[in-house]
């Protein structure tokens, strides 16, 4: 997934590269491992919210986890920025059609 970046200081720092999440599908508010190049983070949900709809063949499953952060992430011009605390979000979507 590429649709991540860090925001400092008014400014987007887009991170491009493929980041690999590690996460329990068992026991969604267990804390997540986010890494790649410029990511070294964990996640750690403190909410879910989970929706479901199964119409045959049609389907869709998506956990939205809200949490908080804790480790770092690289910007543009190489800085690295601490996440310790930081409030967000994490989800999953998957689709059947």
């Amino acid at each position: 997934m590429t649709e991540n970046a860090l925001f400092v200081d008014g400014r987007l720092h887009k991170i491009g590269d493929e980041l690999e999440w590690a996460y329990d599908r068992a026991d969604w508010l267990r804390p997540w491992r986010i890494t790649g190049p410029r990511v070294e983070a964990e996640f750690h949900p403190f909410h879910e919210k989970a929706a479901r709809t199964e119409l045959g063949v049609v389907g869709n499953e998506t956990h939205q986890c809200f949490g908080h952060f804790s480790g770092r992430a690289q910007a543009d011009d190489g800085a690295w920025i601490g996440l310790d605390g930081l409030t967000g979000w994490a989800e999953e979507a998957r689709n059947r059609w």
